[in-house]
């Protein structure tokens, strides 16, 4: 009876060393390196990306009728700091699945994404945000994962910042007194004489508010 108990349990500890063996993380198929790169008042947030072989993350901009997950580039909302739309990747691989209806778009093995933003504080900042994606196989997909990353930046100096400014304003389409939509959709409101871009989410009376008193005790 003890010789079965043993080997029972023995077979029950192999079993689940073998199932725990088995079960793939997102964590354990990508590996990303965060950098931030800087030129005045211009930067971009870097992310260089390895997936280990057999495996791949969507691209970031995915075919039309795509149901896949797709990888971004996320960066907090922060005064001082406006967030280029849009994220820089490389020319994806597109593969036709016919077994699942659907046009694929993705990045395996090494790779580099960026993420534009502008900077108009005269003092240094943390930029952070995220790095999130879906890694799939050609069986299957895990669930998606995120990664979070702090960057430094310096502060841009007065003079940048007024041509800053400058290239912001160029690019409104209507300007009511206080507030602006800028070509690309986006909403700004004017506060202590600078524009800012109003976070998406964020109604432009509330960010206006938390601009003035943010701003205030920066002071």
């Amino acid at each position: 009876m003890k010789i079965f108990s043993f080997v029972f349990s023995f077979m029950l500890l192999t079993l689940s060393n073998l199932v725990y063996s088995q079960i793939d993380n997102p964590e354990d198929k990508v590996k990303a390196i965060f950098s931030l790169e800087q030129n005045g008042c211009e930067a971009y947030v870097v992310a260089k990306i390895t997936v280990v072989p057999g495996w791949h993350i969507n691209s970031n901009k995915l075919p039309a009728g795509s149901f896949s997950i797709p990888t971004q580039l996320n960066i907090n909302p922060l005064v001082g700091v406006t967030v280029v739309p849009g994220v820089i990747e490389p020319k994806p691989v597109i593969e036709n699945n016919t077994d699942i209806d659907e046009i694929l778009s993705y990045h395996k093995g090494s790779f580099i994404i960026k993420r534009k933003l502008v900077l108009s504080s005269p003092t240094d900042l943390i930029i952070s945000g995220s790095f999130s994606f879906q890694t799939c196989n050609d069986v299957k997909c895990l669930p998606e994962f995120s990664l979070k990353y702090n960057l430094k930046a310096i502060g841009c100096s007065s003079i940048n910042s007024k041509e800053l400014q400058k290239s912001i304003i160029s690019g409104f389409v209507k300007v009511n007194q206080d507030e602006a939509t800028h070509k690309d959709g986006s909403s700004y409101v004017l506060v202590n004489q600078n524009w800012y871009q109003v976070p998406k989410g964020n109604s432009i009376k509330f960010y206006k508010k938390y601009l003035a008193i943010k701003l205030k005790n920066e002071k």
